[in-house]
């Protein structure tokens, strides 16, 4: 939405009946039989307008808005059929028809029918514009595409489709996160190509033909093989790339090398939040055809609820909040209890305050759920959690949180109950929703907006009526249309004096403006990130060690030094230290000394071996985790760490609650480093410099159905450190064999077993693993010829006989 439409329409309130006529509209009041007739001829109105004029797309979307919501009010689709079919809303066009919600002749209706089964894919039926945008991309022969659309618009359908369509022997799919890795895994393997597929860079056998499906940081080590490179890519959430973290310096890094590799790569680049594909180019020559999906089906109904107890209603083409004059000083707990949605979404971005959520709002609910499947639930989380686990309170009133200080498989089989267990109504949640599956989502509540962009407010927004949802052959789903979302104030949960209004009138029009923030982009400037003089040149220097080291690894290494550098930043260790030459310097004489025989390596244990070659002696370590590892207490902390991290987690969660009840009282110890996310106190110490953070608890004021929880929460926040930083060492040795294969298999994976080491890398825990063993399994599962696992009959009877999360673990993979 241009300046000019806004104000077009912004003016349009000058007109008393238009105006009225709209908040009866927007508010779902009743019309008199001439606002409705009033009502349609504006939007008939606007629709020419729009014919004579392409670029004012808010005239036509309007236009949809005015017929949709009329048609929902009054159960009258006449206008809705003749708009959907004019304007290539098949789909809905498609509902009418099956649901008979007009009167139709036998003729029109076969023929209509005709008529939408040419834009039918499997079960779908695609919107005009989506049919014609999903086929010039499949016959298109340029190298580079980019395929931007709203969320839900088919863009996995893409992957699959060409994959079906091409000939394509080596094929990356590249996801931002772990959980990603899985669903798209399932979806490929249902798919039956005849392709084997991989997870990890070492399942690879010099196949001739493979599908990798990859994070970035698997996809790299792939490509540090000789002549191994990706035919296609497919760079699934590619908005990411504008941004300036390590992991998508990664993502261009990975798009750089495998062009290095082979220059007629062909990369697919799929997102519904790219304004400008140019703006994703990492090299001058680069030319990305950009296909997008400009229309959206759904329309959002947006809510405030302020901090007066005053809710209202925004009109985003007029630019109006109409006061819903209903409701007065209520919680906002009772506000979204009086919402009565079947499945809502509620985001909170901290963690804790997740957490503290959840805790009160479930004191609002006074009725319990009676069902089974709750119990079964509840009796799995004690089983497999713990009984003090937050969650088990809050199952029986129809509430789960999740969020990215729960371990991994809870936080993925709580998704999977959420969306399969119709009792359970409400998810509150932060981002970490949408890394993992797609859920039933019929309502959102945002308590947080503090820091969130407008284009994470999109792609939230994005998740709520999933078209999949709403075009149901089965029912009427029409008013998923119109998802209602509702932003509501509060200043626990947002901040003082909390006001949402200008974030919501951001989402007035869809546009996005494409911020690039990567130095490596050829389009990236510094002048244009409004940055004070002060940050600015504090970015220059960041900007300029970011394309130093990537220029590093296209370089040529002649000298023993070039050469561990290149290791040094390839495995991403730059990142802790201040100095990197001086690092690089001071490692290679640790190296030589060790090889030398002069200092005692042999015996000592991984985390000893971390220490001595990277930290001790090591001035210009600038992360405070890393840091920590100078000191011997934090060394016998990890290497305790390692072997409970081998049990079962109910068991390592009771482990880490003795350790906390051991130092609860103990003055020295017992104001304990948990990080920003349940930080409530400061400390001063002299290795973290930002003491003025919240970062810290007091144990001796906690109970012990708190520290339970902060067990688990400690317990996932370690094993990130060592997933996502430690492992960057091991890393590292491996390159340089100054560690066997067997000590880096043992740390990063906790087995050398070959059968286990198959099994964990198609994404089963060892803990799963080891049950199978005990239970003589292993021998009934094996990879077929493309590489997925299948289980023999033995295997089939076996499954029915175990638990719903071990069963879910193990439905996953094969």
């Amino acid at each position: 939405m241009d300046s000019r439409e806004k104000k077009s329409l912004s003016s349009l309130v000058k007109i008393d009946k238009f105006d009225k006529t709209m908040k009866k509209i927007i508010l779902n009041e009743q019309l008199s039989g001439e606002e409705k007739v009033y009502g349609l001829s504006c939007a008939i109105f606007f629709i020419k307008e729009y014919e004579k004029d392409k670029s004012k797309s808010l005239y036509i979307e309007l236009a949809y808005y005015i017929i949709l919501k009329y048609s929902l009010q009054y159960n009258d689709y006449k206008a809705l059929y003749d708009f959907s079919i004019n304007f290539g809303y098949y789909p809905i066009a498609n509902v009418i028809i099956q649901q008979n919600l007009i009167e139709f002749n036998n003729i029109s209706s076969y023929l209509t029918n005709r008529q939408l089964c040419n834009y039918q894919k499997g079960n779908i039926i695609n919107t005009f514009e989506q049919f014609k945008v999903e086929e010039e991309i499949l016959n298109s022969e340029d190298n580079e595409i980019s395929f931007i659309a709203p969320t839900s618009y088919g863009k996995s359908s893409i992957i699959t489709q060409i994959i079906a369509r091409s000939n394509y022997k080596k094929i990356g799919i590249i996801v931002p996160t772990k959980s990603l890795i899985n669903q798209t895994y399932r979806t490929i393997k249902n798919l039956n190509f005849n392709y084997k597929i991989i997870m990890y860079d070492d399942m690879y056998n010099n196949e001739e033909q493979f599908i990798g499906i990859f994070t970035q940081e698997r996809a790299l080590k792939l490509l540090e093989r000789p002549d191994t490179y990706f035919d296609i890519l497919f760079i699934d959430e590619a908005h990411n790339i504008l941004e300036d973290d390590y992991r998508n310096i990664l993502l261009t890094r990975l798009l750089k090398k495998n062009r290095v590799k082979n220059i007629n790569q062909k990369v697919i680049y799929l997102s519904p939040l790219i304004e400008n594909s140019k703006n994703l180019s990492i090299e001058k020559d680069q030319i990305i055809s950009q296909y997008k999906i400009e229309n959206n089906l759904k329309e959002p109904e947006i809510y405030e609820y302020r901090l007066s107890g005053e809710e209202y209603k925004y009109n985003r083409y007029l630019n109006q909040f109409y006061n819903m004059n209903n409701i007065r000083n209520q919680s906002i707990f009772d506000y979204i209890l009086s919402k009565n949605h079947t499945k809502s979404f509620i985001f909170i971005k901290r963690p804790k305050l997740i957490e503290d959520f959840c805790k009160e709002f479930s004191s609002k609910i006074e009725h319990r759920i009676d069902n089974e499947e709750i119990y079964n639930l509840i009796d799995t989380l004690k089983k497999y959690v713990h009984k003090d686990f937050y969650l088990i309170d809050l199952i029986e009133k129809g509430i789960v949180y999740i969020h990215g200080k729960i371990p991994d498989i809870i936080k993925e089989y709580i998704e999977y109950k959420y969306k399969n267990i119709s009792s359970i109504r409400y998810i509150v949640a932060n981002h970490v929703i949408l890394e993992g599956i797609n859920l039933p989502l019929d309502s959102l509540f945002i308590l947080s907006t503090n820091g969130l962009e407008k284009k994470s407010l999109i792609n939230l927004i994005g998740r709520v009526n999933r078209l999949n949802d709403i075009f149901d052959r089965e029912r009427n789903n029409l008013y998923k249309l119109v998802p209602q979302i509702y932003f509501v104030n509060s200043e626990k949960y947002n901040r003082n004096n909390s006001n949402m209004t200008n974030k919501i009138i951001q989402l007035r029009s869809n546009y996005v403006e494409d911020k690039i923030q990567n130095p490596i982009l050829t389009e990236y400037d510094i002048n244009k990130l409004g940055l004070k003089n002060s940050d600015k040149e504090k970015r220059k220097k960041k900007d300029i060690k970011i394309i130093q080291n990537e220029k590093v690894l296209f370089s040529p290494m002649d000298s023993e030094f070039e050469k561990v550098k290149y290791k040094f930043i390839e495995s991403g260790l730059y990142e802790f230290y201040d100095n990197i030459d001086d690092t690089v310097q001071k490692i290679i004489e640790n190296i030589n000394l060790i090889k030398l025989a002069k200092v005692d390596w042999k015996n000592k244990d991984i985390i000893e071996k971390i220490q001595q070659l990277f930290i001790s002696d090591f001035e210009n370590i600038k992360d405070y985790e890393i840091k920590r590892l100078k000191e011997e207490e934090t060394i016998k902390y990890y290497k305790l760490f390692l072997i409970e991290n081998k049990k079962p987690l109910k068991e390592h969660i009771s482990s880490q609650f003795k350790y906390f009840k051991s130092i609860q009282f103990n003055t020295q110890k017992n104001k304990f480093y948990i990080g920003s996310s349940y930080g409530e106190i400061t400390k001063q110490t002299e290795d973290y410099q930002e003491s003025h953070q919240k970062v810290y608890i007091d144990l001796a004021n906690k109970d012990d159905k708190t520290l339970v929880n902060l067990s688990i929460v400690k317990i996932k926040m370690e094993n990130d450190f060592l997933n996502y930083k430690l492992s960057k060492f091991l890393d590292f040795m491996l390159k340089i064999e100054i560690i066997t294969e067997e000590e880096y298999n043992n740390f990063i994976y906790g087995t050398n077993d070959i059968k286990k080491l198959m099994l964990l890398k198609k994404g089963l825990s060892l803990n799963v693993i080891n049950k199978l063993e005990s239970d003589q399994q292993l021998q009934n599962i094996y990879s077929d010829n493309n590489n997925n696992l299948v289980g023999n009959d033995e295997y089939q009877k076996y499954v029915l006989t175990v638990d719903d999360f071990i069963r879910f673990q193990l439905k996953k993979y094969i």
